[in-house]
């Protein structure tokens, strides 16, 4: 399962459900202003920095990158990802991939090859941005719910499932941060192989941190967490 790890970025990687009120004033806060910030991931002796950009000037639209590859997702009011583009420069790789209705389409270049390919889908929603649209479990009244997402390696769809595990004090560059930890594992019989942990900020819905391992047994943990420059803790 080592391509699981890339699933977060689709950071994640990532709910058909109906916006409460305090679903919609989360989403009300996003919508308010530009919002930059910056993160580390850490596997094994591998580090890398990205930044995270979420724009509303026209639409809601997050940007993940670093120096490699360019993640760009059109987000919906309820969080749902409407259209994704990504640019991977040292691989010849860039796809557009939208939604329409109950179909997903995918075209583009993958490793050099071209591609055109389609998937049907059922209501539930696609999140490919995990980092963002995992805010509609934790900030809303129900405990899980399921998703679908591509992997951003190969482009295959997966279906996934996401639990709230708990609510707690996270000890975070040394500050305690009430975080909602909640758990993503692949559906059905596969949710057994593999699993991802996200915590997100209780005050803001801030994604702070994700850990899970980043391939079969005895591969090393891959960490993700917000710079401290970053953290608010007021």
């Amino acid at each position: 399962m080592k391509t699981c790890r890339t699933v977060f970025l689709a950071v994640l990687l990532t709910f058909p459900l109906l916006i409460d009120n305090t679903c919609a004033e989360t989403i009300e806060n996003i919508s308010s202003a530009t919002e930059i910030r910056q993160y580390i991931e850490v596997t094994g002796n591998s580090k890398k920095i990205f930044q995270w950009t979420l724009d509303n000037s026209e639409d809601w639209i997050l940007t993940s990158q670093d120096k490699q590859e360019v993640h760009r997702t059109w987000l919906a009011r309820d969080l749902s990802t409407k259209r994704w583009h990504l640019k991977r420069l040292s691989e010849d790789t860039e796809t557009w991939a939208w939604r329409d209705s109950n179909i997903l389409y995918i075209e583009g270049t993958l490793n050099g090859k071209r591609f055109d390919r389609f998937h049907p889908l059922d209501d539930r929603p696609w999140y490919q941005a995990l980092s963002i649209s995992l805010q509609k479990l934790i900030e809303g009244s129900k405990d899980n719910l399921s998703f679908w997402i591509l992997h951003p390696g190969n482009l295959d769809l997966h279906s996934m499932q996401v639990s709230k595990i708990e609510k707690l004090s996270l000890e975070f560059y040394e500050h305690q941060i009430p975080a909602w930890q909640v758990e993503i594992r692949l559906t059905g019989w596969k949710a057994y192989l593999w699993h991802a942990n996200y915590w997100f900020s209780v005050d803001d819905g801030r994604f702070l941190k994700y850990e899970a391992v980043s391939g079969p047994p005895g591969s090393p943990v891959t960490k993700i967490m917000l710079s401290e420059a970053y953290l608010s803790t007021n």
